[in-house]
């Protein structure tokens, strides 16, 4: 019997939120040797249905290593998306994260940009990016926002799957910001049992002049 197109698009929903948000690396660890990651997505002006941020607990990240997917958005019960933490200066919704994780090195392994198109995973020559979590700290690693290099091109489906034309539907960048005034005090408010006395900012060194290109669109090479 076929299901009704209101049902098998509720099937569907449910497969791609639970596959995109599926970690194989706990990020709600809670032992007596836990810290913290603190960062915050925000997609600016692309048209995107997710964007993800790939972390592992490799120093030189292994492709089937067990990673965590940091998704944006976020979701009540997979279906509704939760109320925005921030708005960015374009405008869009964008969210904070706290990631529980065991004291240890950490790489952002790669990123992940899905739209009506189909999912494009991203690695640069900039990544991976490292940093170390200590415990009862937390780190802030900064604000990643995705950037089309042609958000306004015609991205239909055909284009993309048959390669004819400029594949500007799968070229993105993802530029970092320091927004660590603002994120770690929206943090503090959602989390305020955390222990934010002993917080460190740990972005690349050029960070503080912002923004940081940390995936270039020109220069990706499929995962």
């Amino acid at each position: 019997m076929m299901k009704s197109p209101r049902r098998l698009l509720l099937v569907l929903a449910l497969a791609f939120l639970l596959s995109s948000c599926a970690s194989e690396l706990r990020t709600n660890y809670g032992g007596d040797d836990a810290g913290a990651i603190a960062l915050s997505l925000e997609p600016g002006s692309t048209p995107i249905w997710g964007f993800s941020l790939i972390l592992t607990a490799d120093t030189i990240p292994q492709p089937k290593g067990p990673k965590a997917w940091v998704d944006w958005p976020k979701y009540n019960f997979y279906l509704s998306r939760r109320k925005p933490d921030f708005h960015d200066i374009q405008g869009s919704d964008g969210y904070v994260y706290l990631l529980h994780l065991r004291a240890g090195t950490y790489t952002i392994y790669s990123f992940n940009l899905r739209r009506s198109t189909g999912f494009f995973n991203r690695a640069d020559p900039s990544i991976p990016l490292s940093v170390t979590v200590r415990p009862g700290r937390v780190v802030y690693i900064g604000s990643y926002r995705a950037q089309l290099e042609n958000p306004s091109s015609d991205c239909a489906w055909y284009k993309w799957y048959q390669k004819t034309g400029s594949d500007t539907c799968s070229t993105f960048g993802v530029v970092l910001f320091d927004e660590s005034k603002r994120d770690i005090e929206i943090l503090k408010r959602l989390y305020p049992r955390e222990p934010w006395g002993n917080v460190s900012i740990e972005l690349p060194a050029d960070a503080s002049n912002p923004p940081t290109i940390v995936a270039s669109p020109h220069s990706w090479g499929n995962n």
